[in-house]
């Protein structure tokens, strides 16, 4: 009996699990949708700054490189999340977008570099070789700066949840062991007893 109860309390708990996800992916849909937009406008505008500056950054020819490579991978991704699930049974979407997120990734840590070695640039043309478009170079540095910044903000997060799920689990523990030794005093009064005759003898040893 005791075991039925704690599979079925085993149950109860997946089944609130599983709702709960439920619950979190329907709130979480329309936020994920506004973020992809919000994405990819900002990698448009990345696109069309480093198109527009291309040969205005002396100090380092790599920034602008940088934001149309960003750009424009940003938005192919962005379109093939969009239509992955018309397209998946003719193309190997997974490979695709793996190969886009890898060289996505080895151009952003190729622009940490060339955009934080170069800080700070002239933003004045006359600088010659130390001159950088200041739009081309505030954008490139703020998207870099806000990227690592939310890294950081979700690995806080992730801890924070893992330490919150312990606790929860932890009271949970806690919580049902009080109520099977309520439910089944027989039990508790054996472990009294024993606990009474074990000190009971450790007296009688000293004595």
């Amino acid at each position: 009996m005791d075991q039925q109860q704690r599979g079925d309390d085993s149950k109860n708990k997946k089944v609130v699990v599983q709702d709960s996800i439920k619950k979190l992916k329907e709130k979480l849909v329309p936020g994920i949708k506004y973020g992809l937009l919000i994405s990819a406008i900002i990698n448009l505008s990345m696109l069309v700054v480093g198109c527009l500056n291309v040969h205005k950054c002396p100090v380092n020819k790599h920034i602008p490189l940088f934001l149309i490579a960003t750009g424009a991978i940003g938005l192919m991704s962005k379109f093939v999340s969009y239509v992955r699930d018309r397209i998946s049974a003719h193309v190997q979407v997974v490979y695709f977008e793996s190969a886009l997120y890898s060289v996505e990734t080895i151009f952003f840590f190729l622009g940490t570099y060339w955009v934080y070695k170069e800080f700070q640039p002239s933003y004045d043309p006359s600088a010659g070789d130390l001159f950088c478009n200041k739009g081309a170079y505030i954008l490139a540095f703020t998207y870099i700066t806000i990227f690592y910044a939310f890294i950081i903000a979700i690995i806080c997060g992730f801890c924070c949840f893992l330490c919150c799920i312990l606790l929860i689990t932890s009271a949970c523990d806690q919580c049902m062991d009080v109520e099977y030794s309520s439910s089944n005093p027989e039990v508790t009064t054996s472990l009294t007893v024993v606990s009474t005759k074990d000190s009971d003898e450790i007296v009688k040893t000293h004595h």
